[in-house]
Parts: structure tokens; sequence; C-alpha cells
């Protein structure tokens, strides 16, 4: 099947149409769909350097995932989301070195890193709540994309009956 001539991002050659789909719309039948996705395209060089820095260690629990090989594997996560509507930047700053389970709890709004003292906040795992996060010399934050998450994915709840945060 052909996927017919590439196109650049936002080319005005592009005469696809937006289209938004009810949940009616959906169904539980069995069969094939054709699905069409918005995707950012991220800057896969500096992923990939940023992952080789930490050797693929996750910046909150310290773990390296293996292939069978011994070759390492790890997940970069963006603090402050990309696309909308969070609009985060692709930029090494806003970027974290993390194991599969802790990337999920970073998307989930599990996990809250204080953008001062970059203490771990984790209502259920002890074994990381109250570490610091793993920050090398040569990797910077932003600490203002830390304070995005807290504020604008972490849950608010969660956050106010977590144990660290009672007097």
């Amino acid at each position: 099947m052909s996927s017919g001539p590439e196109l650049e991002p936002n080319d005005p050659t592009d005469d696809s149409e937006s289209l938004t789909l009810e949940q009616a719309a959906f169904t539980d039948t069995p069969g094939q769909y054709l699905t069409v996705v918005d995707r950012h395209h991220r800057d896969q060089e500096m992923v990939t350097d940023l992952k080789a820095l930490y050797s693929d260690r996750c910046q909150v629990c310290g773990d390296r995932r293996a292939r069978p090989d011994g070759t390492g594997f790890s997940e970069v996560h963006h603090i402050h989301p990309l696309g909308n509507p969070h609009n985060g930047p692709d930029t090494s700053d806003n970027m974290l070195v993390l194991c599969p389970n802790h990337h999920a709890d970073f998307d989930n709004g599990v996990i809250a890193v204080d953008a001062d003292t970059l203490t771990i906040s984790h209502p259920y795992d002890r074994s990381i709540d109250g570490r610091s996060l793993m920050l090398r010399d040569d990797h910077t934050l932003d600490t203002t994309h830390l304070t995005y998450h807290n504020e604008n994915i972490v849950s608010r709840s969660d956050a106010t009956d977590h144990p660290s945060n009672t007097t």
C-alpha cells in the first residue's frame, strides 16, 4: 500500500482535514480500521546522546535495564510534555533518562520532583521517595519544567495527601 508523497511538517500542500470522532463512533466490533496519527517529531540524536550520558541508567532509581545481548535500554521522558496542550520544548534540559516503570509514573503524575532540591516524592514506592534525582554535572535541567510537571501533571490530591507534605 503506497503512503503517497512525503510532506514536510506544516506543508501547505497537505490537504488532509482534521477529524474528531465522538465516543459513539467507536464500537467493540472487531475489524480493520485506518488510523491517522499526528505525531511530534523529536530530536532522536539528542535522545541517544542523553541515554549514552547516563549509560541507560534511570535517573530516579539508578536501574539499568539490559537486553539479552547486554546492551542497555532506557526511555527518555519530556518533563514538560511535547505537543498540545502542554507545548514543552524538545531540549535536553527538559528530558530525563528513565526506566520504563518510572517513565510511566512520570507520565501518570505519580512522581513529583522538588524543583529546588531535586527530591523525589512518590506516594507508594518508599525505595525512591525522599531520594534525590540523579543529575550529572554535564546535564543541566531547566527547573521551570519540573515546576510545570508538579503543577500540571501531578495530581493535586496525591500531592496534598503525600506523607512528606504533612506538618
